[in-house]
């Protein structure tokens, strides 16, 4: 055999999408003849010839060879994928998220990635901007998003925890940055650092943040019809 590794299930997440991909694209049913025919060395007459004495049909030596190479080619392009995983696994594992409320490594909390929620960070005492995340969460919840902020979950503990394992869950974050609101600079500085994928929105009128700037975001105005089409397509730009 060409390896023997034996892996948990876990690791194989890794490599698996890639391997399909590799395995789908791969020639491997190899056109033989058309391989011959770009190689104007190589003569062929027959790729296998019938053994009547013992009634078998034998593979032409030749071609065997190459199957043979083209198999351990594979082979060894999934050992490589293999022993990647094995290493994005072990550094995702030793790669917590840091606990800044109790100054801790890691945060004790065992929290799963949900592919659907997106959490909206937004000023609440704003009323313009709440009325247009209303109208933002019904876009979203029509393309099968789960949209959720921090009024939707009461907790007992603290609420600065609440939120963060909110954004720890969500696969996305939408934000407004149209007020100088703090704790929506907190919530998308979190977001940014967890690598989540965050989708920006500000008001035409508000100033923009210069470190934002190279930032793809949405300035709307008093057109939702406008901001529903923009926002439509900065949905379909963050699934591709």
């Amino acid at each position: 055999e060409v390896f023997n590794d034996s892996l948990d299930d876990d690791q194989f997440i890794f490599w698996e999408t890639e391997l399909k991909e590799i395995l789908e694209n791969y020639e491997f049913k190899i056109d033989v003849r058309n391989d011959f025919k770009r190689n104007e060395d190589i003569e062929y007459k027959r790729f296998d010839f019938y053994d009547a004495k013992n009634h078998l049909t034998i593979i032409n030596p030749f071609l065997q060879d190459r199957i043979d190479h083209q198999r351990n080619l594979i082979l060894r392009i999934i050992k490589n994928l293999i022993e990647k995983g094995s290493e994005i696994f072990t550094e995702i594992k030793r790669d917590k998220f840091r606990c800044f409320l109790t100054d801790s490594d890691e945060c004790s909390k065992k929290i799963k990635e949900k592919d659907n929620q997106v959490f909206l960070a937004f000023d609440y005492n704003d009323k313009k901007t709440k009325s247009v995340i209303e109208y933002i969460e019904e876009i979203l919840k029509s393309y099968d998003f789960k949209p959720i902020n921090a009024s939707d979950k009461i907790v007992s503990h603290d609420f600065m925890c609440k939120i963060c394992e909110l954004i720890q869950e969500s696969k996305y974050l939408l934000a407004d940055i149209s007020s100088n609101n703090l704790n929506v600079g907190l919530e998308l500085g979190i977001a940014i650092g967890l690598n989540k994928k965050t989708m920006l929105i500000s008001n035409k009128n508000s100033r923009e943040i210069g470190d934002l700037k190279r930032t793809d975001s949405i300035r709307y105005g008093n057109d939702m019809e406008l901001l529903k089409k923009d926002f439509q397509k900065m949905l379909q730009n963050i699934l591709k």
